[in-house]
């Protein structure tokens, strides 16, 4: 489930986070994170794409478009961030999405079986 009416990111969501890190753009993010996800969205969900270098590659991407979003808005609050900096705030980004549970996990292999015969499907048509 997509959090649609999260995006745009409020203003005043924006707001009420710089006062609490108002020299933390990686506290910023985590936090942001945090607020524009619930802990059952964040579970069975990834940062992006890319396949994952340790264990199963299960969890799904959230859009790229949302991404973007997270990305901007911490541009816009604390300008151009230097590379470690940036880097801080992308790993906080990451944290947020690295929670599981064995129910996550049990859904996700699940999930993961249910889309590959899907495909399967798909190709033979």
């Amino acid at each position: 489930m997509y959090i649609d009416d999260a995006f745009p990111i409020k203003k005043s969501l924006i707001k009420r986070i710089k006062a609490q890190y108002p020299q933390d753009p990686a506290g910023f993010a985590l936090k942001l994170v945090g607020e524009l996800y619930s802990r059952e969205f964040l579970e069975p969900h990834k940062k992006t794409n890319t396949n994952a270098k340790i264990g199963f590659d299960l969890k799904i991407p959230i859009r790229v478009k949302e991404l973007s979003y997270i990305r901007n808005t911490i541009t816009e609050v604390y300008g151009a961030l230097d590379s470690k900096t940036k880097s801080g705030a992308e790993m906080k980004i990451s944290q947020k999405f690295n929670i599981k549970s064995k129910d996550s996990v049990a859904w996700l292999k699940k999930f993961n079986e249910l889309h590959k015969i899907d495909r399967e499907v798909d190709k033979t048509n």
